[in-house]
C-alpha cells in the first residue's frame, strides 16, 4: 500500500551499545536517582525500516524530530557512524519533510541559514512544524519539545529552551553529557519536590492523588482537544507529534504519539542477566531468527492514508 504519509521520530543515531556496558557497570546509582536517562538505539532495526520504506516509499515521509543525537555526541561522530543510512533515507523516491526535535536543532539552524538551497517544492524540506493534508483532513506535525515547554517549563519560555537545544547540539561528547546530567538533576530535584509537595498536599486533601507525570501531562493537553494553543496548529487538525518516547494513538484516531526507535538501558541489563534475548537492541547475543516472534515497545511509527491515522510497529519482512 503507498501511503498518504508515514511518520517516525525519536531514532536518535549516535547512541550505541557502549552505553549499555557503561550502564551495565556503574549506571544504576544514578538511574535510581533519575540522574541517568541514557537510551540507546535500535539502529539495526531502523536500517531494516529504511530498507521497507525504500520498496513502499509514502508520498510523504515525516521526519518528526530527534533523528540524530547530537546533544551527546559530536555531530561528525553522529554522521560518519551513521552515513550509510542517512544517505539511504535521503534518497528515498518521495517527499521529505524534516521536523527538527530538540536533539537535533542544529538542522534547523543550518537550514534557515543557507535557506536558499533549500526552496520550499524540492523533496526535502527542514521546518520546527508542518500542516499536510490527507483525504478531507489537516494533520499537523511538529517534534513535541515546544508543547513540553509550554506545559512544563513555563518559565523559561521556547525561545530560551531553543536557545539551549541549540547550545547543546554544538557540545562536545563531555560536555554535553555534563549538561544533560546537569539537567536531568534539575529535573530530579524538580521532580522529588513535587512528590513531596504532592504527598503533603494529598494528605492535606487539597490535590489529586492520581496527579500524572509531565509526559502524561502532555498526553492529556494533547487529547483535550487544545493543542492547538500551544503548538500552531488549527482547532479541529489531527495531530501527530513524539517527543516523550511513549507511543501511543487515541480512541478518536485524532492525536498519535510515535513513540521512538530507542531501548531503556536498565531493561536491556535487566534482560542480560535474566538471560533474555531482545532481537534489534544491538545486544551481542540477539538470534535474528526471533526477530519476528518478539514484540516491542519501541521501533513504532504513524501511517495517515486517506484521513485515517494508525501506529503501527516495524517488524522485519512483514508489509508496512
Amino acid at each position: 500500500m503507498k501511503y498518504d504519509i508515514i511518520a517516525f521520530s525519536d531514532v536518535h543515531l549516535g547512541i550505541h551499545v557502549k552505553k549499555e556496558q557503561e550502564y551495565c557497570k556503574w549506571g544504576a546509582f544514578l538511574k535510581i536517582m533519575h540522574l541517568w536517562k541514557e537510551d540507546i538505539t535500535d539502529a539495526a532495526a531502523f536500517c531494516e525500516f529504511v530498507k521497507a520504506l525504500s520498496e513502499e516509499p509514502p508520498k510523504n515521509l515525516v521526519i518528526l524530530g530527534d533523528l540524530l543525537e547530537f546533544w551527546r555526541k559530536t555531530n561528525h561522530e553522529v554522521l560518519c557512524r551513521n552515513h550509510k543510512v542517512l544517505k539511504a533515507l535521503f534518497s528515498l523516491n518521495c517527499k521529505i519533510y524534516y521536523v527538527v526535535g530538540n536533539h537535533d536543532y542544529l538542522i534547523y539552524e543550518l537550514a534557515q541559514k543557507y535557506k536558499k538551497n533549500f526552496q520550499k517544492g524540492g523533496d526535502i524540506e527542514f521546518c520546527k512544524d508542518i500542516r499536510l493534508m490527507s483525504g478531507r483532513e489537516y494533520i499537523f506535525f511538529t517534534h513535541g519539545y515546544d508543547l513540553d515547554v509550554q506545559i512544563n517549563y513555563e518559565m523559561m519560555g521556547i525561545e530560551m529552551y531553543e536557545s539551549f537545544a541549540a547550545v547543546q547540539c554544538r557540545a562536545t561528547n563531555s560536555l554535553g553529557g555534563l549538561v544533560s546530567t546537569l539537567w536531568n538533576g534539575k529535573t530530579w530535584l524538580t521532580l522529588n519536590f513535587h512528590k513531596l509537595w504532592r504527598k503533603i498536599s494529598i494528605v492535606c486533601g487539597i490535590s489529586d492523588k492520581n496527579h500524572k507525570d509531565e509526559d502524561d501531562m502532555i498526553k492529556n493537553i494533547t487529547i483535550s482537544g487544545l493543542a492547538h494553543l500551544f503548538c500552531g496548529a488549527q482547532p479541529g487538525d489531527l495531530l501527530v507529534f513524539g517527543h516523550t518516547h511513549r507511543p501511543f494513538i487515541d480512541h478518536d484516531h485524532v492525536v498519535a504519539n510515535t513513540g521512538s526507535w530507542c531501548e531503556d538501558i536498565e531493561s536491556l541489563c535487566k534482560e542480560r542477566v535474566q538471560g533474555i534475548t531482545h532481537t534489534g537492541s544491538l545486544c551481542e547475543d540477539i538470534d535474528p531468527k526471533d526477530n519476528n516472534e518478539v514484540k516491542y515497545n519501541n521501533r513504532t511509527y504513524v501511517t495517515i492514508n486517506n484521513g485515517i491515522m494508525e501506529l503501527k510497529t516495524f517488524v522485519k519482512g512483514k508489509p508496512l
